[in-house]
């Protein structure tokens, strides 16, 4: 037989606190659409790699726009990090399941995954400029080899 809270020496706020969950299945659905976003970012990105440049699909950075090549390049260096940080969010949207049992658990573990989505994208596209401006010919100092 549960204790009232004012009997078990808990205000009523403290006692929802304790008590709170956010249910499993609303869980699972938030879950499984964070790890859809952060996989998409993924495929985008390897359907970005493989394809033209284009306006569509991939990073539209300027430095990934100059060129066929600038444009693969940039893609390729971003896929492995692309992939990494989505197996990171598939980790934490499984762990935001477990933790829905506590709110404030939960809050803090979606918050932790939805920071980690934008990650992914930001070091990505960081290492992606950095891969098309080492790509480019007629960067100052490239001497092309004969």
């Amino acid at each position: 037989m549960a204790l009232h809270p004012a009997k078990a020496g808990l205000s009523m706020r403290e006692s929802l606190m304790m008590n709170a969950s956010v249910g499993i299945l609303p869980a699972i659905a938030v879950a499984i659409l964070l790890t859809m976003i952060g996989w998409g970012f993924y495929i985008t990105g390897k359907a970005a790699q493989s394809g033209l440049r284009n306006r569509a699909i991939g990073f539209r950075l300027p430095a990934l726009m100059q060129s066929e090549q600038a444009w693969k390049a940039g893609h390729s260096a971003a896929l492995p990090t692309l992939k990494r940080w989505a197996l990171a969010i598939t980790v934490l949207a499984a762990g935001s399941i477990a933790a829905s049992i506590n709110a404030i658990v939960y809050l803090m573990t979606l918050a932790l995954t939805v920071f980690t989505l934008f990650m992914q994208v930001a070091v990505a596209a960081i290492l992606a400029h950095h891969a098309a401006m080492k790509s480019r010919t007629d960067r100052p100092g490239f001497h092309a080899k004969n």
